[in-house]
């Protein structure tokens, strides 16, 4: 049934966050990376990647089975291990494909205790190696030519759309502004070419910058635009990009797409709602203690 597949689904990111970000795999938020991620933390890098992936699947954008879900997890969670002491980082002259080596990988994922997580993963390691080469897009499958030195667990097409979906998501990282068209266009492509039908970029901007109240606004226009668009008693939007003035989403290309005064009026009604049940949960919060307890303490 539909209802117990998105809890499975649930389940997988859940259980990344519980047993591997939670882990060793911490250490990642001392990488700082360079270039256009300028400043921005590898962890929260891995972190973003592994969310959109998610609801990729969750809004059935990229139909995937739990198995390529666990194997996307994996090779994302080490995708720039060339970035990663002490295989890579500053001081390593070596090329990507010298760094991603079977051994590098396997060491680095029982450092940080991915079995939690996907406890059959060694024997899907040509797998997962070759996602991360993937992922460089410009590095891909030159050592491959001879296909028989590699024995795959999944069909090599697949692997080869698991790879692009992963280089896309990589860049999507790019976008650092609601207007910003390249990055977004460039994964709106991929994924096209992935998915079962086609899709398409729309969003929701604030008139004006609310402040603290903003996020309130965003996360309130998602939860009314996700109970708007469902198929098959699930929601086929998916809310991938946030940014202090709006959010992005990916809708299918043939879903009518409106937004009039009177949704205005339920998302304002919604807000009021919230902001009174806040008010009414800081009321109870600062009770001051009975006369009582005054004398206990």
């Amino acid at each position: 049934s539909n209802s117990e597949e998105s809890k499975d689904q649930l389940d997988l990111l859940a259980n990344y966050y519980k047993e591997v970000a939670n882990g060793p795999m911490a250490d990642y938020r001392r990488i700082i990376q360079g270039g256009n991620k300028q400043g921005q933390n590898y962890f929260v890098h891995v972190l973003d990647g592994i969310n959109i992936l998610h609801k990729l699947r969750m809004a059935s954008v990229v139909e995937m089975n739990d198995l390529e879900e666990q194997l996307l997890f994996t090779a994302y969670t080490i995708h720039d291990i060339n970035k990663i002491p002490p295989y890579g980082g500053r001081d390593v002259a070596l090329s990507y494909i010298n760094i991603a080596t079977h051994e590098n990988i396997k060491m680095e994922l029982e450092r940080i205790d991915l079995r939690r997580f996907f406890p059959e993963w060694e024997q899907y390691l040509e797998d997962i190696r070759r996602l991360m080469l993937l992922h460089q897009h410009d590095s891909a499958p030159l050592d491959d030519l001879n296909r028989r030195n590699h024995t795959y667990e999944l069909h090599y097409e697949r692997l080869l759309e698991l790879g692009k979906l992963m280089y896309a998501i990589d860049n999507l990282d790019l976008s650092h502004t609601l207007s910003d068209n390249h990055h977004k266009q460039n994964f709106l492509m991929t994924v096209n070419a992935i998915a079962e039908r086609r899709w398409r970029w729309v969003t929701h901007r604030l008139g004006e910058n609310r402040a603290f109240l903003s996020n309130l606004i965003h996360n309130t226009v998602v939860t009314y635009l996700k109970e708007r668009h469902v198929r098959d008693s699930h929601s086929i939007i998916a809310d991938l990009l946030y940014y202090p003035d709006g959010v992005a989403y990916l809708l299918p290309e043939r879903e009518v797409f409106t937004w009039s005064e009177d949704d205005n009026a339920q998302v304002a009604q919604r807000l009021a709602q919230l902001m009174a049940n806040k008010k009414a949960e800081s009321c109870l919060l600062y009770t001051s203690p009975s006369p009582r307890d005054r004398q206990k303490s």
